[in-house]
């Protein structure tokens, strides 16, 4: 376990509706910032190092997924969950057990209507809910706090992230219960750590969007990466950066899209200096919908229409074959027969008895159904970008971008904002990028960036090398010490014993 005297990180973490993922950030003595993306640190054997096409081939994505165990009567979390017959995401499971209120919210996320229905049964209570949550939070807590110990860092502050979703004006109250509840359940579970360290650690949210956002803005090392950020750049070398440079970061994951507006200013060298966000009050920061969408359109085609009486094993086994032929699949642009016309997609189970037939119409609309709204929201708040009339890049992140379908339709809508905004009355630049293209360690940009917001404070010897406040520590009547601003004090910072007085004397 860390001690005291070692160096201090903050943690983010990344809670995924298909695999979570944890990030180490820490300050070095000249104020630079290294990243440590965290990988399943288990024995051979366990569960978190079985790859599934769900899952990813990368030992630092921990599968979110809780399944169902008919034996047990439990849900039980991790990549094993795919072994049941039915399974579910805990993001999604997590968001019920918050109470959020808003109209058909739980429905439209991954899994949801199951969830609902099996709920209602009494076939999972929210005891079990609960118990898988905890469990899967738990995990990322020790394999957190087992790679902090390696590097000789001990975890000061935890950095939360959230669905873009859930800011939305109309979803009032649903921001702060999803919020409480997760950050309560992490009190709880670190509790331990932080009496073994005694470290009082601060946790705070973050919505994905945000994090993403500084993920690609704001710099950082790790050894690890294979992010070019100057390849990434060299896309919008030619766009005008005098008045600021707004970036819009497009993250679309399995089930959400979350958009963020970021502005980037520069000295007069060209050089970066910071970035914040810049987004307007009535902006619409992200929609549910994404690949895994998809995937539940499907299933459900397949349960209440094409095989209503398939065994529920046999539609998970086809759903696994639906997922690996989707990271080829385009229904604008399907196969074409013999008689010209595109070919339908036929899944086959264990047994050539049990299979489905998915016509070309099933799939488009179920594409439909799961990217419709994140689009619409997208060429919105681009549209109130145009609006602007002065140069403006978009970067697109996340892992529904590895459909076909959806990288095609984005990379066509994009060449049409290039060219309109290009031929205006005031002419101006667009530039995009996919971060997918150029980053193997994308999946991770939402934890890294969630640990990077907790480090863009000036490290303390740039702010006591600048600094005219005179600073030093009292220690206050109920035995607590606090620093506090003092014209006596003989030193920029002194540590000083004094008679104990009140706190409102103190200040």
């Amino acid at each position: 376990m860390s001690n005291k005297r070692s160096r201090q990180a903050i943690l983010g973490q990344d809670f995924g509706s298909i695999t979570s993922k944890i990030t180490l950030a820490s300050q070095t003595d000249d104020g630079n910032v290294h990243i440590i993306r965290i990988n399943a640190n288990v024995p051979i054997g366990h569960p978190e190092r079985i790859k599934t096409p769900y899952a990813g081939n990368a030992l630092g994505e921990f599968c979110s997924f809780a399944g169902f165990d008919k034996e047990t009567r439990r849900l039980v979390p991790g990549r094993t969950a795919f072994d049941q017959e039915e399974s579910f995401p805990l993001k999604t499971i997590f968001t019920h057990r918050a109470g959020v209120s808003h109209p058909n919210t739980i429905k439209r996320l991954p899994g949801g209507k199951e969830l609902l229905m099996a709920c209602a049964s009494g076939k999972i209570t929210p005891q079990m809910e609960d118990s898988a949550v905890r469990e899967h939070f738990a995990l990322l807590r020790d394999q957190a706090v087992k790679r902090a110990d390696t590097a000789g860092l001990t975890i000061c502050t935890v950095i939360l992230t959230h669905p873009n979703y859930l800011c939305e004006a109309e979803r009032e109250g649903d921001f702060e219960k999803y919020r409480s509840l997760y950050i309560r359940l992490m009190r709880e579970l670190w509790s331990a750590y932080e009496a073994a360290t005694y470290q009082r650690i601060t946790f705070q949210v973050i919505s994905e969007g945000q994090a993403t956002a500084l993920y690609v803005c704001e710099p950082f090392s790790d050894p690890s990466s294979t992010f070019d950020r100057p390849q990434l750049w060299a896309n919008f070398l030619d766009l005008d950066k005098q008045s600021g440079l707004n970036i819009v970061v497009a993250d679309h994951g399995s089930s959400t899209l979350n958009f963020q507006v970021q502005s980037l200013y520069y000295d007069g060298d060209g050089r970066l200096t910071n970035s914040q966000s810049n987004c307007g009050p009535d902006w619409q920061p992200g929609a549910i919908g994404g690949s895994h969408s998809c995937n539940d359109a499907i299933r459900h085609l397949i349960r209440t229409q094409l095989a209503p009486h398939l065994p529920l094993a046999q539609v998970a086994l086809l759903m696994r074959r639906f997922e690996e032929e989707k990271g080829r699949l385009d229904p604008d642009n399907l196969p074409v027969g013999l008689n010209g016309n595109p070919q339908p997609l036929r899944l086959i189970g264990t047994d050539p008895r049990f299979n489905v037939i998915l016509s070309p119409y099933d799939i488009q609309s179920a594409y439909h159904t799961a990217f419709n709204k994140s689009l619409r929201v997208f060429r919105k708040e681009i549209g109130r970008l145009l609006a602007l009339g002065k140069d403006f890049a978009v970067v697109f992140c996340g892992g529904s971008y590895h459909s076909p379908w959806l990288h095609r339709v984005v990379a066509q809508y994009m060449e049409k904002v290039k060219n309109d905004a290009a031929i205006g009355e005031k002419p101006f630049r667009v530039r995009y990028a996919f971060l997918t293209d150029q980053d193997s360690t994308w999946p991770s940009a939402v934890s890294a960036g969630a640990a990077l917001s907790a480090t863009r404070l000036p490290h303390p010897t740039r702010v006591i090398n600048a600094s005219a406040i005179a600073l030093q520590l009292v220690r206050l009547s109920r035995g607590e010490t606090d620093w506090v601003p003092s014209s006596k004090a003989r030193l920029l910072l002194a540590k000083v014993r004094i008679i104990p007085i009140s706190i409102t004397e103190a200040v």
